[in-house]
């Protein structure tokens, strides 16, 4: 799991777009499926207001999903990788909520 938080914060700071899917594997152990592509990231403003309600959706899963996934011990690089996309996730849902106050 540590390595996937890794290739998240790194994919995030490349301003590459990532998509994320956790499940939990036959063995009960949580596992995180992890694809980046270069993009330029959403352009919350041209979007509509149901895109930008979707896109709060969306956002809201992921950040409970990652909760979910919160690495016990809070002293190691595997927690700051995992703070670390918290931040940035949350950030992104901030800029969306920001754009749906300006809908309305």
């Amino acid at each position: 799991m540590e390595n996937n938080f890794a290739a998240m914060k790194r994919a995030l700071e490349e301003g590459l777009s990532v998509t994320f899917d956790f499940y939990r594997k036959e063995d009960g152990e949580l596992a995180v499926e992890v694809r980046a592509e270069r993009d330029t990231g959403p352009d919350f403003q041209s979007m509509e207001e149901t895109e930008l309600l979707r896109m709060e959706e969306l956002l809201e899963d992921k950040l409970s999903q990652l909760d979910a996934a919160e690495p016990e011990d809070e002293d190691t690089e595997a927690h700051e990788q995992w703070e670390d996309l918290h931040d940035k996730l949350e950030e992104m849902l901030d800029e969306v909520q920001d754009c749906l106050d300006e809908c309305e």
